[in-house]
């Protein structure tokens, strides 16, 4: 390959070895996350011991008929990228996120 650009060497070589590796991670990464999905949904008969994207799943269930209840989606959504890790969702009359700080 003399003579090829940088990109040309990447796209040609490095690309096509780095393929078999990437689809191994994806099929694990999404296993994985797929299972912490699956597994509290089929196990957890109490809603206020779902993990937090359980809750927002059953909240954006909720949303199809209620439209507000998107705006709690995005919020829950943040908070699980922020620095509070341990969220839940309070089944109570007001309904509420109780988090509280991560290690």
């Amino acid at each position: 390959m003399d003579g090829a650009s940088e990109w040309r060497i990447f796209t040609r070589i490095a690309l096509p070895m780095m393929i078999p590796g990437l689809v191994t991670v994806f099929l694990f990464q999404f296993v994985a996350i797929w299972n912490n999905f699956l597994l509290p949904y089929i196990m957890l008969s109490d809603d206020e011991k779902f993990p937090i994207t359980l809750g927002l799943h059953t909240l954006l269930e909720q949303g199809a008929n209620t439209p507000a209840l998107y705006t709690l989606v995005i919020t829950g959504r943040s908070s699980r990228c922020s620095r509070w890790s341990r969220c839940s969702w309070s089944s109570s009359a007001s309904g509420a996120w109780i988090c509280s700080p991560g290690p």
